[in-house]
C-alpha cells in the first residue's frame, strides 16, 4: 500500500504517543500526508503544520499550532473563561 493521505484518530498513552509521532514524522518526510483528529496538545504541537479547531461543528480558528492554541476564542471554547 502506498497511501497519499492517512486519517488518524488518536487517544494514545504516552508510550504510544512517542511511537506514533516518530512514525508520522518519518512517513511525512517520505511524502505521506496525515489528517489527524487529536485532543492531545503535545501531539498537535509535535507535528501539525496547520491546525483547524472546530467548535460545535463550526470552524473556530486555523493557523499554526502556536497561533491556534494561543487564540482567546479557542482557549475560551475548550478551557472556559478565566475570572478577572
Amino acid at each position: 500500500m502506498d497511501p497519499k493521505i492517512v486519517l488518524l484518530m488518536a487517544g494514545l498513552n504516552e508510550t504510544e504517543v512517542r511511537e506514533i509521532v516518530d512514525l508520522v514524522l518519518r512517513l511525512n518526510r517520505l511524502g505521506t500526508t496525515f489528517l489527524v483528529i487529536e485532543h492531545n496538545l503535545k501531539v498537535v504541537r509535535a507535528f501539525a503544520r496547520r491546525v483547524l479547531v472546530l467548535n460545535r461543528g463550526a470552524l473556530l480558528a486555523q493557523g499554526t499550532a502556536d497561533e491556534v492554541l494561543g487564540d482567546p476564542a479557542v482557549i475560551e471554547a475548550y478551557i472556559g473563561r478565566t475570572s478577572a
